[in-house]
């Protein structure tokens, strides 16, 4: 563990950068390491999680990467994209909490709610993202509170991991007050991850007019905040 400064005076406050030598660094997922502050109003220890596994290679791993217990991903960083019957994912600049949006258009195109129609003839999204356990995770697709496109519409989507069975998500009708005040449609599953590694979840469109906008997928409970978790890094 370094750090930018190790002495010197201050009379208000004084922000240290800490990085990691991972050169040096020992192999391991639950490293801890301790910074001693000492002056003359006292001595406090601040202890620093270290998280260097020891396999894969960190040049090897593509996608986005868990951190911290999550992957966090903004829609509009897709790893692929696949239009189909002459519908595509476009991306709405500046229409986000965090970023930007992504939509289906034509928003005219047909609904597609049976699994076997999803896979034929939905448009999809594909993020990649590299995972350091397995089991049943939390899954958070945070849309903006659109209304459906006709009232016979809903505002649905649909998602599957590895290529899995399309599993659709959303509601069915029209929007709600707290989602409005909060600007957030939240769609929330549960996801089986069969094994640490490299895997891919899949956005498939079910209704036109859904505006994605970020990502979460939690491998530990989430703590609560208005904009949720940092973009997770990617390579």
């Amino acid at each position: 563990v370094k750090l930018d400064r190790s002495e010197g005076r201050f009379t208000t406050q004084q922000r240290l950068w800490v990085s990691i030598d991972w050169d040096t660094a020992p192999s391991g997922s639950h490293l801890e390491s301790v910074i001693e502050f000492e002056c003359n109003g006292g001595s406090q220890q601040v202890v620093v999680p270290v998280f260097n596994p020891a396999a894969p290679n960190r040049d090897t791993v593509t996608g986005f990467v868990e951190s911290h217990g999550c992957v966090s991903m903004e829609a509009e960083h897709f790893t692929r994209r696949r239009d189909r019957d002459g519908t595509t994912w476009q991306v709405i600049e500046r229409l986000g909490r965090s970023g930007d949006s992504v939509a289906v258009f034509p928003a005219t195109v047909a609904s597609r709610i049976e699994p076997a129609a999803i896979r034929t003839h939905s448009p999809a999204l594909e993020y990649d993202m590299h995972l350091f356990g397995a089991g049943e995770f939390e899954l958070h697709l945070d849309c903006l509170p659109a209304q459906p496109v006709s009232p016979d519409r809903g505002v649905r989507l649909a998602i599957s991991i590895d290529g899995g069975e399309p599993q659709v998500l959303g509601k069915q009708g029209r929007r709600y007050p707290v989602d409005v005040m909060t600007n957030l449609r939240r769609c929330t599953t549960t996801v089986t991850i069969s094994k640490p590694g490299p895997h891919t979840l899949t956005v498939w469109m079910v209704d036109p007019g859904v505006l994605l906008d970020k990502i979460v997928l939690h491998t530990v409970p989430p703590k609560e905040s208005y904009l949720g978790p940092p973009e997770s890094f990617r390579r």
